[in-house]
């Protein structure tokens, strides 16, 4: 039996050895495997967010916006179509607009009274105009945009599921988003078209029917201008949501790497990875300032011409005056018109309020850090290197805060939100007042009179 032990033994050892060294192996296998299906995953994710990003940068280049760089053939006639289309687009809003400043200035020289007529020339004029020249100005910064785009892929890291899923959230909002605000306005446009078919319009002195002149030109215009507002509105939804759930991860980790039970953690780890984490916050924070230099211009145009939308309309619905002429058949006033104008401003207080808050979110979330750098400076265990990178992160954060701007004028971030409800309201309030003392009955009667002494537009019969 004792030899058959000592026997034994050396054979036991060594399947003991075998066993131990399969079941190492087969663990690092696993181990590896599993890095393996965590980086498929984080290019999976990764890839899903290149994805939606690519098709709207594709619909940029489809307005000419973003032209082709590099040193590919054929380069230069690329650019020149580019150019092209760029060139068409505003040429088709221009036109537009040229077409509205002629009709107002043919049916407003005859009337000593067109301060409801000027309200909805104005309104509409200036989107237009500020339309095109945001075509113009976002074509001249784009160059970097693809570049930029790639350089916020490959910083995001999506390894965390409840970041990922409002990632497709995000994804799946922005271009829904887009596509909600473009149906708004044909559906209102094309209830007009065939409710009031008996108008007759003036293209530059000429009459034609509505059909003809007004349903072509406003239709051209909201497929260009409105379109390309909205698609400018979803990039920059997808872009900030994007970036603040990034920065809002940097401070989740921060805090669980700080809030843990630091007598279990090694302290070179613990500093290793709260230097990351302020790198991390580093790059996230000089894509915001990139991406601030390229849509900085269009943010603050856009954002004051639907102010300018939102109490023009205000007013007009508050101070209940007739129009004193219609502008062919795009500015008239009908049953069916308000439900139009009604669309316009749910349309400009919804586009206003979504730009201020998804940009707001990114402001928030990426200033979210300060509190937590510090509480760890309180700590007197935390390394020098380590104080010296938090009070720089601090130092730029105050300096540098991280947000995006309006042309560097105004900071798009909450108490933007604030601000421009107090201006919303405060027209509200003033435009009550002065309806109230005018009085819409004395209103009406006046301009009335006035359009039939003239016999201007005699077609408006419903006005």
């Amino acid at each position: 039996m004792e030899s058959l032990v000592e026997t034994s033994s050396p054979c036991r050892a060594a399947m003991l050895r075998q066993t131990y060294s399969s079941d190492f192996t087969m663990t690092v296998q696993i181990d590896r495997i599993g890095d393996l299906d965590l980086n498929d995953t984080i290019k999976r994710r990764r890839k899903y967010l290149s994805r939606s990003l690519r098709k709207f940068l594709w619909l940029f280049r489809g307005f000419g916006i973003i032209r082709p760089y590099g040193q590919q053939r054929n380069i230069k006639a690329a650019r020149v179509f580019s150019i092209f289309r760029l060139i068409t687009a505003v040429s088709i809003i221009l036109f537009f607009a040229a077409q509205l400043t002629y009709m107002y200035v043919t049916a407003a020289k005859n009337l000593p009274t067109v301060t409801v007529l000027k309200l909805h020339f104005l309104s509409r004029l200036q989107t237009t105009v500020i339309t095109a020249l945001g075509m113009v100005i976002l074509a001249t910064r784009t160059r970097d945009l693809s570049a930029v785009v790639s350089d916020l892929v490959r910083a995001c890291v999506w390894t965390n599921d409840t970041d990922f899923r409002h990632l497709r959230w995000a994804t799946i909002f922005s271009p829904l988003y887009c596509w909600l605000t473009l149906a708004m306005l044909p559906i209102g446009m094309a209830v007009k078209v065939f409710a009031v078919r008996h108008l007759k319009d003036s293209l530059f002195g000429g009459t034609l029917p509505a059909e003809m002149v007004s349903a072509v030109l406003m239709l051209s215009e909201t497929g260009t201008a409105i379109f390309f507002r909205a698609l400018h509105l979803s990039v920059i939804i997808l872009i900030c949501l994007t970036l603040g759930v990034q920065f809002r991860r940097i401070t989740t980790d921060f805090r669980q790497a700080y809030g843990g039970d630091r007598d279990d953690q090694n302290p070179e780890a613990f500093v290793r990875r709260m230097n990351e984490l302020l790198r991390r916050h580093y790059d996230l924070s000089k894509l915001v300032q990139r991406f601030d230099a390229i849509f900085s211009a269009t943010l603050f145009l856009f954002t004051a011409s639907d102010l300018a939308n939102v109490t023009s309309l205000i007013s007009y619905f508050i101070s209940g005056s007739q129009l004193e002429a219609p502008l062919g058949h795009y500015v008239t006033q009908s049953a069916t018109d308000n439900v139009v104008y009604i669309i316009c401003a749910i349309g400009s207080v919804e586009v206003l309020l979504t730009r201020t808050a998804v940009t707001a979110y990114l402001s928030y979330h990426a200033e979210s850090c300060i509190p937590e750098c510090y509480t760890l400076l309180e700590d007197p265990g935390i390394g020098g290197q380590l104080e010296k990178h938090i009070h720089r992160t601090l130092q730029r954060l105050r300096d540098v805060p991280v947000v995006l701007t309006g042309w560097r004028l105004i900071s798009m971030n909450r108490n933007f939100i604030l601000t421009v409800l107090g201006v919303v309201s405060t027209y509200m309030v003033v435009a009550v007042q002065i309806s109230t003392k005018g009085g819409p009955g004395g209103i009406e009667p006046t301009l009335t009179q006035t359009s039939s002494d003239f016999g201007l537009m005699t077609n408006n019969s419903n006005v």
